[in-house]
């Protein structure tokens, strides 16, 4: 379940940019990537569309009997500056998985920047866990879990190295 609010006010606000839809309509959306982000709820989506019209972020309009909602100038504007925010060493997987869902919303070189960024990142990620795995003592079930990440650190790292390679996959 998407939990923060605050990122499915950027989700809602990125998917809107590509096209207007129906609160159900985000929602199926949403639920596709629900394995990788977590799904919201109806109890928290439709706040969400709520709020966002109250800033007026959004409009609603009625056509045939169905809310459809369509992003503003000031939600547009808004969806850019959370896309220019730079990653930092805080920055979760799900909050970059969020980014390449929104990526549409970046130029070439925004993105390329970006995909550096959580590069550097996961190397700094990778050696740690190394590190650690060094230092674990035998007998322990934390290599296990450790184990897990620095595989998961390797095979973001060659997916992200792909990517750069060949930017026109962007």
């Amino acid at each position: 379940m998407v939990k923060n609010t605050v990122k499915l006010r950027y989700l809602v606000l990125g998917l809107l940019k590509e096209k207007a839809l129906t609160g159900y309509d985000i929602k199926v959306f949403l639920e596709s990537f629900s394995w990788l982000i977590g799904s919201p709820s109806y109890g928290s989506l439709y706040p969400a569309l709520h709020a966002l019209r109250d800033d007026k972020l959004v409009t609603q309009e009625m056509e045939s009997s169905r809310k459809i909602y369509r992003i503003t100038s000031a939600g547009q504007q808004e969806l850019r500056e959370w896309a220019d925010q730079p990653l930092t060493q805080e920055t979760s997987l799900k909050t970059f998985l969020m980014h390449l869902i929104l990526s549409a919303n970046y130029s070439r070189e925004g993105l390329t920047a970006y995909l550096q960024h959580r590069q550097s990142q996961i190397e700094a990620q990778r050696e740690n866990l190394q590190q650690l795995l060094q230092d674990v003592e035998s007998g322990s079930r934390e290599p296990l879990a450790l184990a897990y990440g620095l595989f998961m650190a390797t095979q973001e790292l060659q997916w992200l190295e792909n990517v750069l390679a060949e930017p026109r996959e962007m």
